[in-house]
């Protein structure tokens, strides 16, 4: 019996030496990602030529390093809370930036307004690689890691989803689309209107669109007790996701 119980013993000791070992390798992975991302940083920084964009890649640099070393070293049961730290740090990083390097109407409706001036335009560009040809290869990544309203809506205190409920919810979205295209189209060729998605209107645009998304998210956060109730319902861009992922 004893022989038995310290086999036994034995084997929990290299059990835990190989979870610690584990750890270990992902800690030091994680803090080496720090140091490449860090190291980017400093080498483009210099190059920014604006002190404000060198602070907004320092905040990218610091916030994805730490979490990335949060994600990899963190158990699986606590890694839904490392990754709504990620998204809110990247999400809230990538609006500062929409509202401050002057590209304008980021919402949907300035996709429209661009597509309608160019097929390069920068708010047609980003539509593109972020939720258009992104998710034929990555998915929804933009989803589930770098959405400046999922990083709210994550926030909320339904942390519990109930899934999806049964119903016509789901038309909400495509609702939605029709809605902001048809508002864009009338704009532009009933009233020549051609300011909605450059410059300080387009700015305009894009805060007052993202107040009045985050009000109809909150509103169906609460009502249905699912912090992404908006993403799963009412988002407009998901048609476009759903069309390419």
């Amino acid at each position: 019996m004893s022989g038995l119980a310290l086999s036994a013993r034995s084997g929990r000791r290299l059990g835990g030496s190989r979870k610690y070992d584990l750890y270990l390798r992902r800690a030091l992975f994680a803090w080496l990602m720090v140091f490449v991302i860090g190291g980017i940083i400093m080498i483009l920084g210099p190059f920014t030529g604006e002190h404000t964009s060198g602070y907004l890649l320092g905040y990218l640099g610091v916030s994805v390093g730490l979490g990335i070393v949060l994600f990899i070293i963190s158990p699986k049961r606590k890694r839904t809370t490392a990754r709504r730290l990620i998204i809110f740090l990247l999400g809230m990083l990538l609006l500062l930036l929409a509202i401050t390097t002057d590209h304008g109407n980021m919402q949907l409706e300035g996709l429209f307004f661009g597509a309608l001036i160019s097929l390069t335009h920068f708010a047609v560009i980003h539509y593109a690689i972020a939720k258009i040809i992104g998710p034929l290869v990555f998915g929804r990544v933009w989803c589930g890691w770098a959405c400046w309203y999922a990083a709210l809506f994550d926030q909320m205190p339904f942390k519990r989803s109930h899934g999806r409920i049964n119903g016509r919810w789901g038309w909400l979205r495509y609702v939605h689309f029709a809605l902001s295209m048809g508002l864009v189209l009338v704009f532009w060729f009933g009233y020549g209107y051609r300011d909605g998605v450059d410059g300080l209107s387009g700015l305009y645009w894009f805060l007052t669109g993202f107040l009045l998304y985050l009000l109809l998210g909150f509103i169906l956060a609460v009502i249905l007790k699912d912090n992404r109730a908006f993403c799963k319902y009412a988002c407009p861009i998901t048609v476009l996701l759903k069309a390419s992922s």
